[in-house]
């Protein structure tokens, strides 16, 4: 009799534990696919294989994402050496060196394991350069229902001539007409190139095709930070509606397993009778 009760109980934990992992598992589940477009930005057009690029003149595209003409935007290959030039041979101020003080690696990989990342420079505002929108339209939206959004940030800075100041920077997100900020980055002067840092932004759709926009801001101005992207995911975060069902089979199943241990030590004491 102690054998079978010992068998019960091991059951009935073995049970329980099934469907709490069940639950966990479905849970993991609940986001869709990501609706952005090469949110890796890896799809380029008008580039070598083995160089990075500006972006601000239209001769590089990347699939599904518009860059402001005229804007500090770059798309910068994985290993690229951030203690000389980013390799953008197109770009009309000259080419950008970024700081990358030893003893911290000279060269930033994407966040996401596509190779490629954006680079901009968000402190110049209008007076010397347009502001650097990067954005892109999302397509196949339910109107009324969450999103979440997710990306990568990370700062760096120009180096050289004057830059020798401590910097600020962060993202401008904004989703149709809701508009958030990425958690500010700050660092010191001459700072190496930070890790990446993943944010999360959470919106509900208003209109079925929405525009989806990053915007690079920081400062002092004269005193470039950069502000770096990468690995943009958008999903509709979907209700779990087995959830207070799971939980409730979990709960009965608790009782199913409590009444037959019950009934079982209530049959022994009367044999023993």
């Amino acid at each position: 009799m102690i054998n079978q009760l010992t068998i019960l109980r091991k059951s009935a934990i073995i049970g329980i534990s099934s469907i709490l992992l069940s639950s966990v598992s479905l849970s993991a589940q609940a986001l869709s696919t990501n609706l952005v477009t090469d949110g890796g930005f890896s799809t380029i057009s008008g580039i070598s294989t083995n160089a990075s690029a500006y972006l601000g003149n239209g001769a590089v595209t990347i699939s599904g994402w518009t860059f402001t003409s005229g804007a500090l935007d770059f798309v910068v290959k994985d290993g690229t050496t951030y203690a000389t030039n980013i390799n953008a041979a197109n770009i009309k101020v000259g080419k950008v060196q970024l700081d990358a003080t030893t003893p911290v690696a000279a060269t930033v990989n994407s966040p996401n394991g596509s190779g490629w990342y954006i680079a901009s420079d968000g402190s110049e505002s209008t007076t010397l350069y347009p502001i650097p929108v990067i954005s892109q339209t999302i397509t196949g939206l339910t109107v009324g229902q969450n999103y979440t959004l997710t990306f990568y940030q990370a700062s760096a800075q120009q180096a050289g001539g004057s830059f020798t100041q401590a910097t600020y920077g962060n993202f401008e997100v904004t989703f149709g007409s809701s508009t958030q900020t990425s958690a500010e980055m700050n660092a010191a002067a001459k700072a190496p190139v930070s890790n990446w840092e993943l944010e999360t932004m959470y919106f509900t759709a208003q209109s079925a095709s929405q525009v989806l926009s990053f915007i690079a801001q920081g400062g002092p101005q004269g005193q470039p930070p950069f502000a770096l992207l990468g690995g943009v995911s958008l999903q509709l975060t979907m209700p779990v509606p087995w959830g207070m069902d799971a939980l409730s089979v979990v709960g009965s199943t608790m009782c199913f397993f409590g009444f037959g241990h019950w009934a079982k030590q209530k049959f022994a004491q009367k044999k023993l009778k």
